[in-house]
Protein backbone atom coordinates (compact mmCIF):
# COMPACT_ATOMS: atom_id res chain seq x y z
CA UNK A 1 0.00 0.00 0.00
CA UNK A 2 1.00 3.31 -0.84
CA UNK A 3 -0.02 6.74 0.60
CA UNK A 4 1.38 9.85 -0.83
CA UNK A 5 0.43 13.12 0.60
CA UNK A 6 0.00 16.04 -1.88
CA UNK A 7 0.36 19.47 -0.21
CA UNK A 8 -0.77 22.86 -2.77
CA UNK A 9 1.33 25.79 -2.20
CA UNK A 10 -0.55 28.44 -4.03
CA UNK A 11 -2.91 28.10 -7.40
CA UNK A 12 -3.36 31.39 -9.84
CA UNK A 13 -5.43 31.94 -12.84
CA UNK A 14 -4.05 33.00 -16.05
CA UNK A 15 -4.63 33.69 -19.36
CA UNK A 16 -8.36 34.93 -18.19
CA UNK A 17 -10.49 35.03 -21.31
CA UNK A 18 -13.67 37.26 -20.22
CA UNK A 19 -15.85 36.34 -23.77
CA UNK A 20 -15.64 32.77 -23.34
CA UNK A 21 -15.53 32.85 -19.43
CA UNK A 22 -12.21 30.68 -19.27
CA UNK A 23 -9.32 30.51 -17.02
CA UNK A 24 -5.69 28.88 -17.69
CA UNK A 25 -4.78 27.62 -13.97
CA UNK A 26 -1.31 27.05 -12.70
CA UNK A 27 -1.63 24.58 -9.72
CA UNK A 28 2.12 24.95 -7.50
CA UNK A 29 2.51 22.11 -5.69
CA UNK A 30 5.20 22.08 -2.22
CA UNK A 31 8.36 19.03 -3.80
CA UNK A 32 6.04 17.92 -7.03
CA UNK A 33 5.68 19.37 -10.06
CA UNK A 34 3.16 22.27 -11.02
CA UNK A 35 0.44 21.29 -12.85
CA UNK A 36 -1.59 23.57 -15.92
CA UNK A 37 -5.01 23.15 -16.37
CA UNK A 38 -7.89 24.79 -18.38
CA UNK A 39 -11.11 25.61 -17.00
CA UNK A 40 -14.45 26.97 -17.17
CA UNK A 41 -15.87 29.76 -14.83
CA UNK A 42 -19.29 29.77 -13.98
CA UNK A 43 -21.54 31.84 -11.24
CA UNK A 44 -21.87 28.59 -9.29
CA UNK A 45 -17.99 27.97 -8.39
CA UNK A 46 -18.17 24.30 -5.68
CA UNK A 47 -18.79 22.33 -9.01
CA UNK A 48 -15.74 23.91 -10.53
CA UNK A 49 -13.42 23.98 -7.43
CA UNK A 50 -14.18 19.72 -7.31
CA UNK A 51 -13.20 19.08 -10.60
CA UNK A 52 -10.05 21.07 -10.10
CA UNK A 53 -9.40 18.73 -7.05
CA UNK A 54 -10.60 15.55 -8.79
CA UNK A 55 -8.46 16.09 -11.67
CA UNK A 56 -5.08 16.90 -9.34
CA UNK A 57 -5.76 13.47 -7.76
CA UNK A 58 -6.31 11.82 -10.90
CA UNK A 59 -3.09 13.05 -12.84
CA UNK A 60 -0.81 13.34 -9.59
CA UNK A 61 -1.65 9.89 -8.00
CA UNK A 62 1.49 7.23 -8.60
CA UNK A 63 0.86 4.60 -11.34
CA UNK A 64 2.77 1.93 -9.62
CA UNK A 65 2.94 0.68 -6.34
CA UNK A 66 6.41 -1.33 -5.37
CA UNK A 67 5.11 -3.08 -2.24
CA UNK A 68 4.89 -6.82 -2.46
CA UNK A 69 2.48 -7.19 0.65
CA UNK A 70 -1.33 -7.80 1.22
CA UNK A 71 -2.14 -4.14 0.33
CA UNK A 72 -0.25 -3.92 -2.80
CA UNK A 73 -2.13 -2.38 -5.74
CA UNK A 74 -3.56 0.14 -3.07
CA UNK A 75 -2.83 3.60 -3.54
CA UNK A 76 -4.11 6.15 -1.51
CA UNK A 77 -3.27 10.34 -2.35
CA UNK A 78 -3.92 12.85 0.24
CA UNK A 79 -4.25 16.37 -0.53
CA UNK A 80 -3.64 18.24 2.66
CA UNK A 81 -6.42 20.19 4.50
CA UNK A 82 -8.73 19.47 0.97
CA UNK A 83 -11.71 20.62 2.80
CA UNK A 84 -10.81 23.94 3.70
CA UNK A 85 -8.65 24.20 0.02
CA UNK A 86 -11.86 23.26 -1.42
CA UNK A 87 -14.03 26.76 -0.06
CA UNK A 88 -10.89 29.11 -0.68
CA UNK A 89 -10.65 27.36 -4.34
CA UNK A 90 -14.25 28.44 -4.69
CA UNK A 91 -13.94 31.65 -3.12
CA UNK A 92 -11.21 32.32 -5.87
CA UNK A 93 -12.90 31.73 -8.18
CA UNK A 94 -15.67 33.53 -7.92
CA UNK A 95 -13.12 36.45 -7.19
CA UNK A 96 -11.91 36.01 -10.68
CA UNK A 97 -15.60 35.10 -12.43
CA UNK A 98 -16.94 38.61 -10.52
CA UNK A 99 -13.76 40.51 -12.24
CA UNK A 100 -14.12 38.91 -15.81
CA UNK A 101 -18.45 40.10 -15.10
CA UNK A 102 -17.14 43.52 -14.50
CA UNK A 103 -15.39 43.94 -18.18
CA UNK A 104 -19.29 43.49 -19.56
CA UNK A 105 -20.69 45.87 -18.00
CA UNK A 106 -18.02 48.63 -19.17
CA UNK A 107 -19.67 50.99 -21.35
CA UNK A 108 -17.48 53.17 -22.89
CA UNK A 109 -14.59 52.04 -25.49
CA UNK A 110 -11.43 53.53 -23.82
CA UNK A 111 -12.49 51.35 -20.28
CA UNK A 112 -13.17 48.46 -22.29
CA UNK A 113 -10.05 48.60 -23.76
CA UNK A 114 -8.40 49.26 -20.94
CA UNK A 115 -9.96 46.59 -18.33
CA UNK A 116 -9.62 44.09 -21.61
CA UNK A 117 -5.59 44.78 -21.60
CA UNK A 118 -5.57 44.22 -17.96
CA UNK A 119 -7.36 40.99 -17.76
CA UNK A 120 -5.31 39.38 -20.42
CA UNK A 121 -2.14 39.88 -18.85
CA UNK A 122 -3.55 39.52 -15.24
CA UNK A 123 -2.31 36.90 -12.84
CA UNK A 124 -5.00 36.48 -9.98
CA UNK A 125 -4.31 34.59 -7.27
CA UNK A 126 -7.06 32.11 -6.42
CA UNK A 127 -5.21 30.24 -3.69
CA UNK A 128 -2.04 30.70 -1.53
CA UNK A 129 -1.08 28.21 1.01
CA UNK A 130 -1.11 29.82 4.65
CA UNK A 131 -3.23 32.73 3.49
CA UNK A 132 -6.11 33.13 5.60
CA UNK A 133 -8.89 34.70 3.35
CA UNK A 134 -12.51 33.01 2.66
Amino acid sequence: MLVKKLQIAEINATNLDHARKRATLVITFVDETPLTIEVALQRETEPTATKILQHIKKVKTPQEDTDDGFLSGVIILNIVGDDELHEKIAHGLYRVYQKMQGVSTISTAREYMTAFNQLKTAQENVYRKGSSTI
